[in-house]
């Protein structure tokens, strides 16, 4: 159930960061990458890593986390 649930939160927020998706499930970043590397292997997401000049130049953060490596590792559906 996570499993999907995760999958649908990312369906319905488009492009994820792995540090949204460890704060809104209230999970460690070890207990959701494997479930994040599943739906990679099916095909159904994309992992995005961002280098740390992207924060800088890019904004791409709602909030600030001071290039927190989950901060910069995103995760969104494959068309």
């Amino acid at each position: 159930m996570l499993l999907t649930n995760i999958y649908h939160y990312i369906e319905l927020n488009g492009r994820v960061s792995l540090l949204n998706l460890t704060r809104h499930f209230h999970l460690k970043e070890s207990a959701i990458k494997p479930m994040l590397e599943f739906w990679v292997r099916k095909g159904k997401l994309t992992a995005i890593n961002l280098p740390v000049s992207a924060c800088v130049t890019n904004k791409v953060c709602a909030d600030c986390h001071e290039c927190d490596p989950s901060a910069l590792q995103f995760y969104q559906l494959n068309d």
